[in-house]
């Protein structure tokens, strides 16, 4: 009887220890994505290089710089997507760019930005549904701004003014609070309801990752040590794309 016992019992352990293990193989694994534009040339095994108009985007003197040779009345746009896969929003995530934006010449209605998308459907920068978390320079200063949009049009943001011409650019995705927040220092701002928003349609695809450079309403010329990104991570589960 004993030995029946102990038989069980021992039984019992491997089975629970099994099942453990096979539900700690069903655990998302979480990874570190990260490229300091050190190599003086895109890494092609990560990113696609994407950009339209004047401007240009070339990773030189250590970083991503962004520059726009001539004038132009038309907007520009120049990045880098992910290739491959995205961020699967499931689940948490963050993502931080390391960026600069000095520019002191921008007039009128015209914006430069810096900053990533996180694109569900469309095509980013023309028809994106999905998010947008960056930094733009326009008349009045800089501006730190999260955004929702569907086929390229905004339905919900929040933005604040800053006064970081040169800082870390962070997104965070909390899954469980439904919440996507922006910062740069103490700065930050909100956008709740993503998975709300989107969870239905879009909640078992991934969120295509762009950093880059637009130019709205134009742009006048710049050089590429006045606009470029130092680095960019990410801190997430992976998810690849069809």
């Amino acid at each position: 009887m004993l030995n029946s016992i102990a038989a069980r019992r021992t039984l019992a352990a491997i089975v629970g220890a099994a099942s453990i293990a096979g539900l700690a193989g069903l655990a998302p694994t979480v990874v570190i994505v990260r490229d300091r534009f050190t190599d003086n040339s895109v890494n092609t095994q990560l990113w696609l290089q994407r950009g339209f108009g004047v401007m240009s985007a070339a990773e030189t003197n250590q970083r991503l710089q962004f520059s726009a040779s001539v004038n132009s009345n038309n907007d520009s746009f120049a990045g880098l997507e992910v290739k491959n896969w995205g961020a699967n929003w499931k689940y948490d995530f963050e993502i931080q760019i390391d960026y600069k934006l000095n520019l002191g010449n921008v007039s009128g209605d015209r914006e430069v930005i810096v900053g990533m998308a996180l694109t569900a459907a469309g095509d980013f920068p023309a028809t994106p549904t999905g998010f947008i978390a960056s930094i733009s320079r326009d008349a009045f200063g800089l501006v730190l701004t999260i955004s929702r949009l569907v086929d390229g049009e905004v339905m919900a943001s929040d933005e604040t003014n800053i006064g970081a011409i040169q800082g870390q650019l962070t997104l965070e995705w909390d899954r469980s609070d439904d919440r996507m927040i922006a910062r740069v220092g103490t700065n930050q701002v909100v956008l709740n309801g993503p998975w709300a928003a989107f969870g239905a349609a879009y909640g078992n695809l991934p969120l295509e990752i762009t950093i880059g450079c637009y130019a709205l309403n134009g742009n006048r010329t710049f050089p590429g040590t006045r606009v470029y990104l130092d680095e960019f991570k990410f801190d997430g589960v992976k998810r690849a794309r069809l």
